[in-house]
């Protein structure tokens, strides 16, 4: 319950500062549209995670603790932390590659094959889709142009 009420609150401080820029205008949608539009819908799950904690009420849970999953959140966490210092060092594709190679191998156990495979992929996809297609530069790293 008690997280679902700091994500009720999120989302009122997400639209509260999202209201303070222009939502739509003449040229199309403006800089408060991804927030008041992501503030809603979070808005919206925080409620419904609210109420269904307040029905099923907030009693002790009815089996042991999950210890994987919970290291498996916490490598999550840390990876993600890691992976905004590593960009600086790399840039954003080749950082991303090493985090999404980290959690396909580490978090999802899958193989060395299937991981690498993957997390190359995922790489030279954001490479393509951002810098290339779409004309949008991605952070580059000191070391590499990536």
């Amino acid at each position: 319950m008690f997280a679902s009420l700091g994500l009720i609150a999120l989302s009122a401080y997400i639209l509260k500062e999202g209201s303070g820029w222009v939502v739509y205008g003449s040229e199309g949608p403006g800089p408060g549209f991804f927030p008041i539009m992501y503030g809603v819908i979070m808005l919206g799950l925080s409620l419904y995670l609210f109420q269904r904690s307040v029905r099923k009420g907030t009693g002790k849970s009815k089996g042991p603790l999950d210890y994987q999953g919970i290291a498996r959140a916490l490598a999550t966490w840390a990876a993600l932390a890691v992976c905004v210092p590593l960009m600086v060092v790399v840039g954003f594709v080749v950082g991303f590659g090493f985090v999404a190679l980290f959690l396909i191998r580490f978090v999802f156990e899958r193989s060395w094959r299937t991981s690498i495979i993957t997390a190359v992929c995922i790489a030279i996809a954001l490479h393509l889709v951002f810098p290339v297609m779409l004309d949008a530069p991605l952070p580059v790293g000191m070391l590499w142009g990536f």
